[in-house]
């Protein structure tokens, strides 16, 4: 996963940290601003693990994440979104049928 994107959406990415790594503080999530550096201080400080281990959990855990073509795979968000939504609104409505036009 490129960090730009992380970085350009990481008010989605950070719920994503934040179930990851229950540790981290919703100040320290806020701190980060999606940036490789800052998550990895974050988690070295909360966790005490040194700074390789923190960058091998990062590693790990952006692997999980797929750029598609455009780098803006959305799978992530859709897969916590349907999570949390009732599975009526996730069902697709039927088309509307038309009345018999021959009438």
């Amino acid at each position: 996963m490129r960090w730009d994107l992380i970085q350009m959406r990481w008010p989605q990415y950070r719920l994503l940290a934040k179930r990851r790594w229950l540790s981290l503080t919703d100040a320290q999530l806020d701190e980060v601003c999606g940036l490789q550096e800052l998550l990895a201080k974050s988690l070295q400080s909360s966790y005490g693990i040194s700074r390789e281990a923190a960058e091998r959990e990062i590693d790990s855990w952006t692997s999980t994440f797929d750029d598609d073509a455009y780098g803006l795979n959305d799978e992530p968000f859709r897969a916590e979104a349907a999570k949390d939504a009732p599975a009526a609104a996730l069902r697709r409505p039927e088309p509307r049928r038309r009345s018999d036009p021959r009438r």
